[in-house]
């Protein structure tokens, strides 16, 4: 038995932010099935979840320096659902993959989650043009900031900086916005609200 097993997610990832391999390998164990099991659920092909579970450890990895996680169960599976979402958009596939019982729950997760990202994209619009596209490209396209504001030109603070603005007004909009405050019950939102 490892000494890690014994770590909190909290110090796990703190180890991690520092480079610590056997704390990485410890998340992974910690994590792996259940996220494959989220991943299985939804494309019913084991190389498919396999595969995107990979990516999403391998992410985690390539930018543990940068990652801000509040709660790592939650934040390992929105990855996955995001994961999985893109690869049945590139494929082509749609819910007929999934088991007849399930259709509804996806159909109903899909809509809440277009209907975020329409409104965070119409949020987006108001905001001056470079803090526009680093948001967009970062918090709704999954690029990293280093990549964004090389090719804005700008530094990469001034980027993190766009960010930390936009969010904070976005928790601003909590308190009148109706669709905002119901979203604020979902765990995986609060971290990605709170992460700058």
């Amino acid at each position: 038995m490892s000494v890690y097993t014994a770590h909190t997610d909290q110090e796990l990832m703190c180890l991690l932010q520092r480079g610590d391999e056997a704390a990485f390998n410890e998340i992974y164990q910690r994590y792996w099935k259940k996220l494959f099991s989220a991943a299985y659920s939804r494309l019913r092909t084991t190389d498919d979840a396999s595969e995107i579970v990979q990516q999403v450890f391998f992410i985690v990895w390539k930018h543990r320096e940068h990652l801000r996680i509040l709660h790592l169960a939650n934040y390992l599976s929105a990855m996955v659902r995001h994961a999985v979402y893109r690869h049945l958009a590139t494929t082509g596939r749609t819910n007929a993959a999934l088991p007849h019982d399930e259709w509804h729950a996806a159909d109903n997760s899909d809509a809440e989650y277009r209907h975020l990202v329409r409104w965070l994209e119409k949020f987006a619009e108001s905001l001056p043009c470079n803090q526009r596209i680093v948001f967009v490209e970062c918090k709704l396209r999954d690029q990293s900031v280093k990549d964004v504001s090389a090719a804005l030109g700008i530094s990469r603070r001034t980027a993190e900086g766009y960010i930390a603005r936009t969010l904070k007004t976005l928790r601003k909009k909590l308190h009148t916005d109706r669709f905002l405050q119901l979203l604020w019950l979902y765990p995986v939102w609060h971290d990605w609200f709170m992460s700058y």
